[in-house]
């Protein structure tokens, strides 16, 4: 049944005290339930306000509010024996009458029910993100789009607007920000790069094989933060990207509030980890194919088969658009003599 064919239960609601309160709060986003009257005895009520807010009907007297015929179900939250008595003798309404204690052990149910269906719903969307990215990351075309989708999923899972995606060099011992989201306007270099020390920061991250989370940059005494601080960040999540134990570099998502981490946020941005460090490593390693393919081993200078590729390329390029092209040929004397040293 569709959610337009679902029945709405009507409900009228005796009091304006704690017990109104409670069912005003929980039953506000239930889509299945819903306030259509409330009965106060003094209008200076948070659950009068509150009413009025949420377009429920006020009555001053709860006798007009029981003679309305679309109630289904009357909640009385007095606690007052006389208003009870009236309620139950002959059959001045034909709403059921729901005690107190039972009307909230029954809203209580409701509400389980909703935040349980929310949880599924959020979990699903989750396992979608996840799935998704993995289906982009193996239809990638170049390392660019391989992390510019890992950053899109991070901040999708999250529901954050910055991070971050910096990859190691090994060979310079180094990390450079390769993706960057919501930091460039704030001051965050383009491409920046800084070394691995000891005790640091990224050091800490890297030696973990879980996220690390840090609530609140502010009161962070064990790492120096100062940078991340400058530019207004206040809290963040940093997963290792790790391909069998080799370091392929940190997906960083980042607040400008602090923040809190659920375990579920950060089991899933590990599971993001995992995928985005071999598409990573993947990527890496055929525009390194690709790259040895089209120069030569010894000079890094571009071979006879990128030559051809790009001049072909080159003379469509002007066919389609009309313009001259020139070729420039160098004799290089005695070049062998260079090639072979």
């Amino acid at each position: 049944m569709g959610e337009s064919n679902k029945k709405i239960i009507l409900v009228g609601v005796i009091g304006a005290g704690e017990g109104a309160s409670f069912l005003l709060e929980i039953l506000k986003n239930n889509p299945e339930v819903r306030i259509a009257g409330l009965a106060y005895r003094s209008e200076n009520r948070w659950a009068v306000m509150e009413a009025w807010s949420q377009g429920i009907a006020l009555y001053s007297d709860f006798r007009k509010l029981i003679e309305n015929d679309d109630i289904e179900m009357l909640v009385d939250v007095t606690g007052n024996p006389a208003v009870e008595d009236y309620l139950r003798e002959g059959e001045k309404t034909k709403s059921q009458l729901l005690s107190p204690l039972g009307a909230m052990l029954l809203w209580r149910l409701l509400d389980e029910q909703r935040k349980m269906e929310q949880e599924m719903a959020k979990n699903l969307a989750e396992q979608e993100v996840l799935y998704s990215a993995g289906v982009m990351l193996a239809s990638a075309a170049n390392t660019k789009q391989t992390l510019d989708l890992i950053m899109e999923s991070a901040l999708s899972i999250t529901g954050m607007t910055a991070g971050t995606l910096a990859l190691y060099d090994e060979e310079k011992g180094i990390m450079q920000i390769k993706a960057s989201v919501g930091l460039s306007k704030v001051g965050m270099p383009e491409h920046y790069e800084w070394e691995l020390r000891p005790g640091g920061l990224t050091g800490h991250i890297l030696s973990n094989s879980h996220p690390t989370v840090i609530a609140d940059l502010k009161n962070e005494r064990a790492f120096d933060t100062s940078r991340l601080e400058k530019i207004g960040v206040r809290s963040l999540i940093a997963t290792p990207l790790k391909v069998s134990g080799k370091i392929v570099g940190i997906l960083y998502v980042d607040d400008f509030s602090p923040r809190e981490f659920s375990e579920r946020e950060q089991n899933i941005l590990s599971l993001l980890a995992l995928q985005a460090a071999a598409a990573i490593d993947k990527a890496i390693l055929l525009e390194k194919a690709e790259f040895m393919a089209v120069t030569d081993g010894l000079t890094k200078l571009y071979n006879h088969r990128y030559f051809v590729r790009t001049l072909e390329k080159e003379i469509r390029r002007a066919e389609r658009y009309n313009y001259s092209i020139s070729l420039c040929m160098i004799d290089v004397d005695y070049f062998k003599n260079y090639n072979d040293t």
